[in-house]
């Protein structure tokens, strides 16, 4: 299948394997028309979707808002100044090392939370029975 965007040394042809463009040199073409048309190496175009641009403050809110209301449903929140806390500096400290995504963000900081929750728990209640 051909595209009308040739022009100049190479034209764009679709590939057989997975409908993606890639670009044969026009002299190839020219030469043999039956020979089988495959993409190969660096020669092969890659069909990326765009960035999402969005701030990370944005991020850190959308993140802290999933978290937030996945454990207020669940009624795992707790106190809610501790676990305010927590998950922010949680999704924050996971932003400041490359994290961009805001499940990966939520899901981890649920985790740790729950985590957190489990230990807190264990530390109070041999604390109580120590006393």
């Amino acid at each position: 299948m051909r595209t009308s965007l040739g022009t100049g040394l190479f034209h764009p042809i679709v590939g057989r394997d997975r409908g993606t463009p890639c670009f044969e040199p026009l002299a190839v073409e020219r030469r043999t028309r039956v020979a089988k048309r495959r993409c190969h190496g660096t020669r092969a175009v890659l069909v990326r979707f765009q960035p999402m641009n969005i701030s990370l403050s944005q991020l850190l809110k959308e993140s802290f808002q999933i978290a937030w209301e996945y454990l207020e449903r669940t009624g795992e929140l707790g106190d809610g100044a501790v676990a305010s806390q927590f998950l922010g500096d949680t999704i924050e400290a996971m932003i400041r090392r490359g994290q961009r995504s805001r499940l990966a963000l939520s899901n981890r900081a649920i985790s740790a939370n729950q985590r957190f929750r489990v230990s807190n728990a264990t530390v109070s209640s041999r604390a109580r029975t120590a006393a």
